[in-house]
């Protein structure tokens, strides 16, 4: 995306909104809310008609699968409610916390003594010291509700601090025709600091002329680390330089699909399009790929008939590290793929008692499989220095590649093999005596809390995954039923 269109295209909208407002509240238009009548806009008018929208030219999306929950709870000593809290769709946690007011609601005015401070950034700054000292409304520097308008909006950020862990990127107080931006509301509210620096008061008059700084400071794509979810890498120099990258890793987009006639069972078919993940040094994982037609995963026959995954690990290979040279060509640097021990892992929702994410030994697991939480069966794995979550053959010599041999010792999944492949739990691509098959139980028992690519397919060989070393510390893997390490 172009910065300079972007702002552009906000700027001109802003200015048909603010144009739609102004019509609405015309004496002779009906309002659709209360009938004829006043034409004020309450809060849920102001909402409706202004808010909304807002948001949405600033780059947040409202609704279904939106990263804007609504009236969004959060916990204190009561229950309360936000407007809109604008969310990381990774990671759950929140960047905006936008508390919306009625749009014929006063902008901030002194009281007492105070109603001699004649810029109104220092009356906020009095009014905010006297919130975060514990002061009551009756002794507030400010007239009307302001007090409870700031004691609440204190009471979400610390919350957010205290209760969650979270250092909220932005919070905004508005009524449409005024808006206040708080640049750190956590310093401002949890830490103390408070002075006109942390915080920008635009009215309505000033918005389409200071629509680049409001853009700037509320617009979704300059909050958070985010990145775009995948680019080519003749893109990749406009978010990466020489000076700011950090690492490189192979990585597969996977795409799952049922496929088959409805009166048989259906079959898996798993597609591959080779990425590539850049690491920057604030953070941020770009995705880069560049072949749009995916690679199906079969097996062929090699020279002495057996099935193997050769011939397509090889492919997927050789475009991975095309893909890597033109990286590097972007950026002027010959880029080299780091180890999965190196990769920092996918940002994940928090769940702090959540066995899934937590390492069978204790502590925190680290996610090399991103799920696109938008659409079931596609994940972005992290491949490391591999170009593949699969490596050509099993690293040791097993025979509990079929069910008849776990048989004989007892240690059988199931009454039966598994001789087709398929898509309902267990998810299985490979069948029973193809060497990338599981058929013992106790590698099964094992692996379950552990096994990365488990929604892609459960009795994969673990010695045949790119993951093995990652998921089995050498001790553990020595006391597998297949043996230690090669």
């Amino acid at each position: 995306m172009n910065a300079g269109v972007d702002e552009n295209d906000f700027r001109g909208s802003l200015q048909g909104l603010l144009d739609g407002v102004s019509r609405a509240q015309m004496p002779d238009v009906p309002n659709p809310y209360s009938g004829t009548g006043t034409q004020d806009l309450h809060e849920h008018d102001t909402r409706s008609f202004f808010f909304d929208e807002f948001l949405s030219l600033l780059g947040w999306r409202l609704g279904l699968d939106g990263n804007v929950a609504e009236e969004a709870r959060i916990k204190a000593e009561t229950t309360k409610f936000i407007d809109y809290l604008g969310l990381n769709e990774e990671t759950n946690t929140p960047l905006l916390i936008f508390e919306a007011k009625a749009w014929d609601k006063p902008f901030i005015r002194g009281k007492g003594a105070s109603r001699k401070k004649k810029e109104d950034n220092e009356l906020l700054v009095e009014a905010i010291r006297h919130v975060n000292g514990g002061g009551s409304k009756e002794d507030a520097p400010v007239v009307g509700d302001w007090h409870d308008y700031l004691t609440q909006l204190a009471g979400y950020v610390k919350t957010s601090q205290s209760t969650y862990g979270h250092r909220v990127n932005r919070a905004v107080l508005a009524s449409g025709s005024w808006l206040i931006v708080f640049t750190d509301p956590t310093a401002v509210f949890c830490d103390g600091l408070v002075d006109s620096s942390q915080f920008q008061i635009f009215f309505d008059h000033q918005y389409v002329t200071n629509a680049h700084l409001i853009y700037k400071l509320l617009a979704r794509r300059h909050l958070g680390t985010d990145t775009p979810v995948s680019l080519r890498s003749s893109q990749l120099g406009h978010h990466v330089s020489e000076a700011n990258l950090t690492a490189a890793f192979h990585s597969v987009l996977v795409n799952y699909e049922k496929s088959g006639i409805d009166i048989f069972s259906p079959r898996p078919r798993i597609q591959i399009y080779p990425a590539l993940l850049v690491l920057r040094d604030d953070g941020a994982l770009f995705t880069i790929i560049d072949q749009e037609d995916p690679i199906e995963m079969n097996l062929i026959k090699d020279d002495v008939g057996n099935q193997s995954l050769s011939s397509h690990i090889t492919e997927v290979t050789k475009i991975s590290h095309e893909l890597l040279r033109r990286c590097s060509d972007e950026i002027g640097e010959d880029l080299v793929a780091f180890s999965l021990d190196d990769f920092p892992g996918f940002p994940s929702l928090p769940a702090a008692e959540d066995t899934i994410n937590t390492a069978p030994l204790g502590g925190l697991r680290t996610e090399f499989v991103k799920p696109f939480r938008t659409r079931a069966d596609q994940w972005l794995v992290a491949t490391g220095e591999f170009a593949h979550f699969m490596v050509h053959q099993p690293r040791v010599v097993c025979g509990f590649h079929t069910w008849s041999t776990c048989h004989a010792v007892g240690r059988q999944i199931g009454d039966s093999s598994i001789d087709t492949r398929i898509t309902e739990t267990p998810r299985s691509f490979f069948t029973d005596e193809q060497v990338y098959h599981c058929a013992h139980q106790t590698v099964q028992d094992r692996r379950r809390v552990r096994c990365h690519i488990a929604p892609i397919d459960m009795r994969t060989c673990c010695r045949a995954c790119c993951f093995q070393d990652i998921c089995w510390p050498t001790d553990e893997l020595a006391r597998l039923p297949c043996g230690g390490p090669e």
